[in-house]
């Protein structure tokens, strides 16, 4: 073997040796790329586990004191909430509001004879729909479990004042 046949043979040994740390590098950057991922799913698992189960046992602050009534909160009617009402001081008759009824969600308007004020309660199919619809009635409106508590069109200050006399009695707010 002379020189260049030497020199040659040295310089393939170290291509060689570096495409074999070359590869050596891709593949723990992928294996570590991949291990990273799976922490991150499982991080990510066990948030939302952990949040839904913390979230199922915090009850909404008035649904302790609304279910001391006897009737389960799923099964309420506006009726059920008037009376409720009345036990905390707002007295309010249940009038129908087929002008205000929507698609899956009757509404009652609660009127209070003495004030001449009235409000629009739409029973919901759950709480999260009832805060999106409350949402949606305008200047003072709320939910409460699975009713939707709106003034309607008439936003008068009577109707405004039974409103937040309304709220109070259920939220405390």
């Amino acid at each position: 073997m002379d020189a260049d046949e030497e020199y040659e043979e040295l310089i393939e040994r170290r291509r060689a040796n570096r495409q074999r740390k070359a590869r050596r590098s891709a593949v723990l950057g992928i294996v570590a790329l991949l291990v990273l991922s799976v922490v991150v799913v499982v991080i990510v698992i066990v948030a939302i586990s952990g949040r839904d189960a913390t979230h199922a046992k915090r009850p909404a602050a008035n649904s302790v004191e609304l279910a001391k009534d006897g009737v389960p909160l799923d099964d309420w009617t506006h009726r059920d909430l008037a009376e409720h009402l009345k036990k905390k001081g707002v007295e309010v008759e249940v009038k129908h509001g087929g002008a205000y009824d929507q698609p899956g969600r009757p509404a009652s308007a609660f009127y209070n004879p003495k004030e001449n004020a009235a409000i629009i309660v739409y029973l919901c199919s759950s709480a999260k729909e009832a805060k999106e619809v409350s949402g949606s009635m305008g200047e003072g409106s709320f939910s409460s479990e699975r009713f939707a508590i709106g003034c309607g069109i008439k936003r008068e200050e009577k109707n405004l004042i039974l409103l937040g006399r309304v709220r109070k009695a259920l939220t405390g707010r």
